[in-house]
């Protein structure tokens, strides 16, 4: 077997700091291996507490990309 993911998710988030960990969690608890889930969270420059959730979250293969707003 293969060592890439099965499925990729991308979230696109902008100052999100009060929905982004139910969205985190949700992805996390799919039905695949967590192993198995490639999950990018595009930031588009929050200016809340968006990324330090994201920074928090304990999940594999979760990858928080910065960018300007």
């Amino acid at each position: 077997m293969s060592d890439l993911p099965v499925v990729s998710v991308i979230t696109a988030a902008y100052n999100a700091e009060d929905t982004i960990e139910r969205c985190l969690r949700s992805v996390r608890n799919q039905t695949a291996p967590s192993d198995r889930i490639e999950h990018l969270v595009l930031d588009d420059g929050s200016t809340d507490g968006t990324v330090d959730v994201v920074r928090g979250f304990d999940a594999p293969n979760l990858r928080l990309i910065e960018t300007e707003h």
